[in-house]
C-alpha cells in the first residue's frame, strides 16, 4: 500500500504542515502509473490538477515565440509540479511529459481549495508558503552568481543526489537548456572537465572524480 501521507510530508510545499493536515491532503490524492513520453498537461490547458512525482522523471518545457523548445526543469521524485494553478493562474504556463515510466500522485485544484476554506489548514499553509518564498529568493540570488560549471554540478546534485556516479535520463542538449547555457558551451565545459580529470562522461554515464579542483583547472 502506498504511503501517501509519508510521501506528501516530505514535499517542500507541505513539509512543515502538521500530520493531521497532511492526512487531509492525502485523502484527496490519487495514485497513477504513467508510461514514458505521456503528456500530463500542455501549455495553455485549463489548470485542474496538481501533481507530485513519486518515481520516474518528468520534464517541464515550453515553446518560445520563435518556436524553440526550452526545458524549464526536470522534475525529480519527491517534487510537486503544476502547483502554479492553485493561486497564480487558471491555465498551465508550460507542458509536462514523462521521460520514463513514472508514478505520480495528483489532486484536483477544487479539492485543495476546499481544504483552504478551513482556518487551521489555511493559516498553516500560508506560513509554509512564506517560508518557501524566502528559501526560493535565496536560491535565485545564489544561482545568479554561478558560472556554467557551478550550475552543472548543482544540477547534478539536485537531480541525482550527492553521488559520484550516475546515469543521466536526458540528453546533453536538455541539460544545457536546464542550466541556462548552450549545447556548445556545455560540450566545451565537459571537455575541459574531462581533460582535467574532474569527470568522465560517456554516453549517459557520468563519473565525478574530483570536482573540488574545478577552480584550479578552469
Amino acid at each position: 500500500m502506498v504511503d501517501k501521507a509519508g510521501i506528501l510530508s516530505r514535499i517542500s510545499l507541505f513539509e512543515n504542515l502538521p500530520d493531521s493536515l497532511i492526512d487531509s491532503i492525502a485523502l484527496i490524492t490519487t495514485n497513477h502509473m504513467i508510461e514514458k513520453k505521456e503528456s500530463l498537461f500542455i501549455h495553455g490547458m485549463p489548470g485542474e490538477t496538481v501533481y507530485v512525482l513519486v518515481q520516474g522523471s518528468v520534464q517541464i518545457n515550453t515553446i518560445t515565440p520563435d518556436g524553440k523548445e526550452v526545458v524549464l526543469k526536470v522534475v525529480k521524485p519527491g517534487e510537486i509540479f503544476g502547483e502554479v494553478i492553485l493561486f497564480e493562474r487558471d491555465t498551465y504556463p508550460a507542458s509536462a511529459v514523462t521521460l520514463k515510466n513514472s508514478q505520480v500522485f495528483s489532486f484536483r485544484k477544487q479539492d485543495f481549495l476546499k481544504l483552504l476554506e478551513e482556518p487551521q489548514f489555511r493559516d498553516a499553509f500560508i506560513r509554509q508558503i512564506m517560508m518557501k518564498l524566502r528559501h526560493l529568493t535565496q536560491q535565485v540570488q545564489q544561482a545568479s552568481t554561478l558560472d556554467v560549471v557551478d550550475r552543472l554540478f548543482h544540477f547534478f546534485e539536485d537531480q541525482y543526489g550527492d553521488v559520484k556516479q550516475f546515469t543521466t535520463g536526458i540528453s546533453k542538449k536538455d541539460i544545457a537548456l536546464a542550466i541556462g547555457t548552450t549545447a556548445e558551451t556545455l560540450s566545451r565545459t565537459i571537455r575541459k572537465l574531462h581533460d582535467c580529470g574532474i569527470l568522465t562522461w560517456e554516453g549517459k554515464s557520468v563519473t565525478i572524480h574530483d570536482k573540488e579542483h574545478c577552480g584550479k583547472c578552469l
